[in-house]
């Protein structure tokens, strides 16, 4: 289950090519480039960190990767671009794609067998996922394949998506282009946001998010300096809220990558 992760170099960058990093992902936000939703060099940085690890390039990274509420996401035609990378194909094809359900049959490249999937409207329904009216309504050919595939590139394809999520899995406002691809509206944000599985910077929940954001940068620069990052401590006074956000998810990314590298190299010299 790890071939494609075995592919793929996902170190921490060192001091050097960070810094050069850091300046392509300040020229690009100047550039006016890049969506609307990357606002600031640390956010740049995050996904183009993010897109090294899944082996997607830096600008294709910036196109197709976003953030709600702390997660990366991508579209559901990125997770299938990435499957079909790693394992051909023959890795998942569709066997019936309607209004009314979306069956696939799938195979890593390993197995000897296929094996079937299906979504349906009335799951949908019992999901409360149509009763909103919008896209589930108004195409819900292209929702049922969304959700067929990030179904199964959970469950089959791990390596390859690398953890992400649909925008809409996570809450996104979503619509669905002539093309039939799934686009954000607008994401959703929290009042309070919690950077997610980064146990290192440990937060009880606050009331006031200004406060809670300031506390989860000075704790997440703590935790980076506490396994040896070369990071510089942070004045939160002339940034944003979203921008303070956005140098945690950062920093909370890089926390993860040198943990894991750590256990990496422990590992290696167990063996």
């Amino acid at each position: 289950m790890t071939t494609a992760l075995a592919q793929r170099q996902d170190l921490l960058p060192d001091a050097s090519k960070l810094k050069t990093m850091m300046e392509l992902a300040g020229q690009l936000v100047q550039s006016g480039l890049l969506p609307s939703a990357i606002k600031s060099p640390a956010a740049a940085l995050a996904i183009i960190q993010k897109g090294q690890e899944l082996g997607i390039p830096p600008m294709y990274a910036l196109s197709n990767i976003g953030i709600i509420n702390g997660k990366p996401v991508v579209g559901a035609e990125v997770m299938l671009a990435m499957i079909y990378r790693d394992h051909g194909d023959q890795a998942m094809q569709f066997q019936e794609t309607s209004a009314e359900r979306c069956v696939v049959v799938y195979k890593r490249k390993n197995w000897t067998q296929a094996k079937q999937f299906a979504w349906t409207i009335e799951e949908a329904k019992q999901a409360g996922l149509t009763g909103k009216g919008g896209p589930w309504s108004q195409y819900p050919p292209a929702m049922l394949r969304a959700r067929c595939i990030s179904a199964v590139a959970r469950a089959a394809f791990p390596d390859s998506i690398g953890g992400m999520y649909t925008p809409e899995e996570l809450g996104a406002e979503v619509t669905v282009t002539a093309e039939g691809e799934i686009e954000v509206i607008q994401p959703t944000t929290p009042v309070v946001t919690i950077v997610p599985n980064a146990d290192d910077i440990d937060l009880e929940p606050v009331t006031d998010r200004r406060k809670t954001l300031t506390e989860q940068l000075r704790r997440g620069i703590a935790a980076a300096k506490k396994l040896g990052a070369d990071v510089e401590d942070v004045d939160p006074t002339g940034l944003s809220d979203d921008e303070i956000h956005e140098t945690v998810t950062a920093l909370a990314e890089m926390v993860r990558n040198i943990k894991r590298e750590m256990a990496k190299q422990a590992d290696a010299e167990a063996f």
